[in-house]
């Protein structure tokens, strides 16, 4: 039986680095270097250390280089919603949404 797409975006397999910024119940900021293993306009797959509850938001970013440069209104920072948490041998693998598509 064949399986319904459900994506209304293009996937993307990227592997792109981003930082994970979330909150614990303690109030603690937590920050994780995590990968991004396919992204879309509408979320990201990510491969992360620790798990993540769904429905909790979290801040991604992408690490800017060293050198300062003019990226000209490019996004590298955007809010996301855990959706799913599948927990694999090594890693958590995270299925994000974003806050708001990615256009």
């Amino acid at each position: 039986m064949a399986q319904i797409e459900r994506r209304r975006r293009v996937r993307l397999s990227l592997t792109i680095p981003l930082f994970m910024r979330r909150v614990e119940c303690d109030g603690r900021e937590l920050i994780e270097f995590a990968s991004g293993l396919n992204l879309s306009a509408g979320g990201v797959l990510l491969a992360s250390r620790h798990d993540v509850a769904c429905g909790e938001m979290v801040s991604l970013e992408i690490p800017k280089p060293v050198k300062k440069l003019e990226l000209f209104g490019a996004l590298t920072c955007f809010k996301a919603i855990t959706v799913r948490s599948i927990r694999t041998r090594h890693y958590f693998l995270l299925g994000m949404q974003f806050e708001s598509a990615l256009v």
